[in-house]
């Protein structure tokens, strides 16, 4: 018996990277659901954002790297229907967490894939 260490990386990605992207997004979604209140579209935002916002996963749960990304990669798409029903779009800043996170769900994607294609995760 020995010791192994934990693995330092999330789908590829720097821990507090992975981890600060969630929050920015978690944070931008949240964000553009408060720009509906009192509209006529808040029923269908609210219900577009409640399943994905319960399963946010937790930093220090050992969150499955396919979690992180799947919530990123949401999060990304959600953004992406909201946006449509703003009538001056999104702010520079929430832009910018969008394409942060689209970038990030695309490159944890492909890492993701590696693995599942390495030798070395394949079942006996």
């Amino acid at each position: 018996m020995g010791f192994r260490p934990k693995r330092f990386d999330v789908a590829g990605m720097h821990p507090d990277e992975a981890w600060r992207a969630v929050a920015n997004i978690a944070e931008t979604v949240d964000d553009l659901r408060k720009q509906f209140v009192g509209t006529a579209h808040a029923a269908d935002v609210n219900t577009l954002i409640w399943k994905w916002r319960e399963s946010k996963p937790r930093r220090f749960a050992n969150e499955p790297d396919a979690d992180v990304q799947r919530f990123l990669k949401r999060g990304v798409e959600i953004v992406d229907a909201v946006k449509e029903r703003m009538p001056l779009g999104l702010s520079r800043a929430q832009q910018l967490v969008r394409d942060r996170c689209d970038e990030m769900a695309k490159s944890m994607q492909k890492v993701l894939d590696k693995r599942r294609s390495s030798p070395m995760t394949k079942p006996l």
